[in-house]
């Protein structure tokens, strides 16, 4: 979780029309701020993501002003805007939920595997008979690995299994 504070002074949107890859909470603490909610139009955004999502539509869906102690929650990937534009100054914090996905377990695991020496090695050549040897179930006639969908006995050429 993170916490940010954010204070306006003038009616000027702080950021545009945007979205987060965490969701969100927000308490305004002191005066008033206008939230303009526009949906989501990619299922579940990610930080370093594959694709820009699609542009929101140009009305909102929700158009709320949030007072002191009012309580707002922006699910991760709705495009939102904000501005203090109800004439004075405004407080508010948010509190972010980062997302547990299968892509941060893998990061996570990823970072786990980088101090342990036996995965930083480089990864063995097939160019060498011994490599061929090791990998190839046996034979040493060919320099596909075993765990691929080719096979290959003495004598003949590689050739694609029936099952793939």
């Amino acid at each position: 979780m993170r916490a940010n504070v954010y204070a306006s002074w003038t009616p000027t949107e702080g950021f545009g029309v945007h979205w987060d890859d965490h969701a969100v909470l927000v308490v305004q603490l002191d005066g008033a701020k206008r939230w303009r909610l526009f949906g989501q139009t990619r299922p579940a955004p990610l930080y370093r993501d594959t694709e820009l999502p699609p542009e929101p539509p140009a009305e909102p869906l929700a158009d709320l002003v949030l007072h002191p102690g009012d309580l707002l929650y922006v699910p991760r990937g709705w495009w939102h805007s904000v501005s203090a534009d109800q004439g004075g100054p405004s407080l508010h914090a948010t509190f972010g939920f980062e997302p547990h996905t299968p892509v941060n377990l893998l990061d996570w695991l990823a970072e786990q595997l980088i101090s342990r020496e036996e995965f930083r090695t480089d990864l063995p050549l097939l160019d060498t008979p011994e490599a061929q040897a090791a990998t190839c179930a046996g034979c040493a006639s060919c320099s596909w690995p075993s765990w691929t969908t080719r096979s290959c006995w003495p004598g003949t050429p590689p050739r694609w299994t029936a099952g793939r």
